[in-house]
């Protein structure tokens, strides 16, 4: 049986190899093996290209000066990981990578934010035991992989893996066929300590939670969630070391499956799979969500901020709104039940974040205002967890605050405009409007009345 599962494997890296000859391997130049960047919709990567084509099992990954790539082009352990990388201009055409070989089941290579190391999981030493594995970069090429301390393997390690620049490596571990956890191992004094558990926020309970893809400076994490169907998150890093709430990122991305992230170096693109196939996304909107969350930009694990009160002085039209929660309804529509508003202060006064709440429905909106210094107008993003996002103006015009906008999302493409009115008796009066162009009309949706609690 084990010879001719050997057979069936040689045939299949035989017709591999043979299809990926430089002879017939086009002539790719440019970063990202030359292909077209995408716009914020993920679509397909590398079509056509040898080598490429085959049921992935991690996300294809490029090294921080972007001439070399990494992926695993299948998913049974006995597939090495391959390479490609730019000679005299052009892109090479895949090969095993020189530190992997077939039946070693060498997977999920990831090279960290200094282009120092590259680190892969591997079952070389024993077969069903997963090792991370670390090599050191020398010239053009790798050290002799070595595995990483027993510290870390003191959990099941599981699939895709990370590091920060400090080299904390991030990584998932099984707990049953359909759980998992996502874990992190501090780099210290050339040691790597006891793995520690990611809380709630990233590890939802009952859900498989795995694949984990860091950002450079440990700012925010991408994972993956469950496998039916597997589903894109991030969560952003608080200046405490805790993390915001996972957020499903298809609706932004307008895919409503993937696993197995992995963003650039340059923080530019998001690469990740579908059924095995790569697809990439421009990673813009990691700062969008990131300044709705209101997590810090840096992961320096400083004490948490006091709570601050003081707003910057071109932001104080909001102050009479700021504190309490707003409680309130649409008069006109009783389907949509409560809805509840609250206003707070970020980052030292210079934004102001709205939360918005349709209990009913489990809906939620987060609205980030700041002063925009190029515009010399506050702005505002806003953020839905059905993957709309709204970003435009604030204007004040008597007793009235409007804001005005563009709406992007799921089948949603449209002006937005919503008008805030705090009466002398304290009622706060919310009159949505929109247009679906710049030339049309604007119709009123609704308007909400809230009471402060």
């Amino acid at each position: 049986m084990k010879r001719f599962a050997l057979i069936a494997w040689l045939l299949v890296f035989a017709a591999i190899s043979i299809q990926a000859q430089p002879s017939e391997f086009p002539k790719l130049t440019g970063p990202y093996l030359g292909q077209k960047p995408p716009g914020k919709t993920a679509e397909p990567f590398g079509l056509g290209i040898t080598g490429l084509q085959q049921n992935l099992h991690s996300a294809i990954i490029f090294s921080p000066d972007g001439r070399e790539a990494y992926w695993k082009p299948g998913w049974n352990p006995r597939d090495p990981i391959f390479t490609s990388r730019i000679e005299n201009g052009l892109w090479s055409a895949p090969h095993v990578a020189p530190f992997s070989a077939p039946d070693q089941g060498d997977d999920s290579p990831f090279i960290s934010p200094d282009g120092k190391k590259l680190f892969f999981i591997s079952q070389r030493q024993e077969r069903g035991k997963v090792v991370i594995w670390v090599m050191d970069r020398l010239g053009e090429g790798w050290s002799e992989p070595k595995p990483l301390p027993i510290a870390v393997e003191s959990v099941r390690t599981h699939w895709q893996l990370s590091v920060d620049r400090e080299y904390t490596v991030y990584f998932g571990a099984r707990s049953g066929v359909d759980s998992g956890d996502i874990y992190y191992a501090k780099y210290e004094n050339g040691q790597y300590g006891k793995p520690e558990k990611l809380g709630p926020a990233v590890n939802k309970d009952g859900e498989y939670n795995y694949s984990p893809c860091v950002a450079a400076d440990g700012s925010y994490l991408v994972f993956t969630r469950s496998q039916k169907p597997a589903k894109l998150y991030i969560s952003f890093r608080k200046t405490d070391g805790t993390w915001t709430a996972a957020r499903d990122i298809g609706g932004i991305i307008k895919s409503e499956r993937g696993q197995n992230s992995f963003v650039t170096a340059d923080e530019k693109y998001l690469f990740f799979t579908i059924g095995g196939r790569i697809h990439w996304a421009d990673a813009g909107f990691i700062e969008e969500m990131r300044l709705s969350a209101g997590a810090s930009i840096s992961a320096s694990g400083e004490a948490p901020e006091k709570p601050e009160t003081k707003l910057d002085d071109r932001l104080l039209i909001w102050k009479p709104f700021i504190g309490p929660t707003w409680v309130g309804s649409i008069p006109d529509d009783s389907r949509m039940g409560e809805i509840t508003l609250h206003w707070e202060v970020l980052l030292n006064g210079f934004a102001v974040r709205l939360r918005r709440n349709i209990l009913k429905f489990d809906h939620w909106l987060e609205t980030t205002y700041y002063w925009d210094e190029s515009s010399k107008k506050i702005a505002y993003l806003a953020l839905s967890n059905n993957g709309v996002v709204s970003k435009g103006f604030i204007v004040g015009r008597g007793d009235e605050l409007i804001s005005e906008g563009d709406q992007r999302g799921p089948d949603v493409n449209r002006k937005v405009r919503r008008i805030y009115r705090l009466d002398k008796k304290g009622k706060l009066y919310e009159d949505d409007q929109f247009r679906n162009s710049d030339a049309g009309e604007w119709q009123r949706t609704h308007v909400s009345v809230f009471v402060a609690k």
